[in-house]
């Protein structure tokens, strides 16, 4: 059911199902958005049936004054009225200022107008509270998607509610108060998803689609599906790596399905274990890398290792392809059975033969 004009009467009628239901007990409370009220009245009016009748509204837009955004008006012509459908609840007019309540046929319905001289934008109200971010903790949020869950004030409980509000308000940074796993979203258009700390942990799994997403200050984990920029995280297992990494520890294995650059990352594995990239026929450069540091599954690209302070392992699986190495790493080692192009372009090379050059 929709809403309709009685032409005989010129009496608009809004049915009770047509309005958002924003509060049940202890008194039920419904919501009409103006502006998509007179959308709606607009639409009729356009019609074939419609548009040999007189216009039912006016309508003024959003106005920036001074750096304040002033809501829209929207005037209810002569001689239409409007009939909300009979009942006990109250209808909240939202998003403009009006007359609607001087137009109202009076029945049981309860009509709240807000209007004011000053009256704020609900729009930009709206982004103003989430602050460019939808903030997302299950521990302490709310299901759905009205202001202000999503916010610090009340966090979104789940990542679906997450990104609808994120959608609908146009923003694209989401940030994790607890550890999340992303299922089934699709994140492509790239967004950005922001930890609290370190120990917040991100699994993306198979399902979701973070292609060209950026993530910062968080433990990551699962598969990233390419070009992203990781940013000051702890990188666990990931697979699908391409892109930009940045001030990075990286704790397990690395399986890239295009070009990767590091700068400035660093070997945080347990032990004796040390990250391993198994890179495929993909070129990577890891720029003042610190720590060991080992290849797999080379088989075609260039990949060039500057490492300070580490050893630089490469498997017998590497098969194809030229290895740079750079800095001043200690050592490296390159299995018999692996047939790569090594380059030793060492700070310590370059040492050795000043020596040498100096001592003769």
């Amino acid at each position: 059911m929709a809403i309709t004009i009685d032409r005989l009467t010129n009496v608009i009628f809004v049915p009770r199902a047509d309005m958002t239901l924003i509060q049940s007990t202890p008194t039920e409370i419904r919501q009409l958005d103006l502006n998509a009220f007179r959308l709606e009245l607009r639409d009729i009016g356009d019609s074939e049936e419609g548009v040999i009748f007189d216009s039912t509204h006016n309508h003024n837009t959003t106005l920036t004054v001074g750096g304040v955004t002033l809501a829209r008006s929207i005037e209810i012509l002569e001689p239409y009225t409007i009939t909300f459908e009979d009942g006990q609840y109250a209808v909240n007019l939202v998003g403009a200022n009006s007359n609607v309540g001087d137009r109202v046929n009076v029945n049981q319905v309860s009509v709240r107008s807000a209007n004011s001289a000053g009256l704020v934008d609900l729009e930009v109200l709206m982004a103003s509270a989430y602050q460019g971010h939808v903030v997302v903790g299950p521990t302490n949020g709310e299901d759905g998607i009205s202001t202000p869950i999503g916010t610090y004030k009340i966090p979104s409980s789940n990542l679906d509610d997450a990104l609808t509000i994120a959608t609908t308000q146009g923003i694209r940074v989401f940030t994790f108060l607890e550890s999340m796993t992303l299922v089934d979203q699709d994140y492509s258009l790239g967004y950005k998803f922001n930890g609290v700390s370190p120990y917040v942990i991100l699994t993306a799994e198979n399902a979701a689609n973070i292609t060209g997403c950026s993530v910062e200050n968080m433990t990551l984990m699962g598969e990233m599906d390419g070009l992203n920029t990781i940013v000051k995280c702890s990188i666990a297992a990931i697979t699908e790596v391409s892109g930009f990494f940045e001030k990075c520890a990286f704790l397990s294995s690395v399986a890239m399905n295009g070009s990767a650059s590091l700068f400035g990352c660093f070997d945080q594995a347990d032990g004796d274990a040390y990250p391993v990239f198994d890179v495929g026929a993909h070129n990577l450069t890891a720029e003042d890398w610190h720590g060991d540091i080992g290849l797999t599954n080379m088989t075609a690209g260039e990949t060039v290792l500057e490492v300070y302070g580490g050893k630089v392992w490469v498997d017998a699986t590497c098969t194809g392809g030229t290895l740079c190495i750079r800095g001043d790493c200690y050592e490296y080692e390159v299995d018999p059975a692996a047939t790569i192009t090594v380059k030793d372009q060492r700070r310590t090379q370059d040492i050795a033969k000043a020596i040498m050059d100096y001592e003769i």
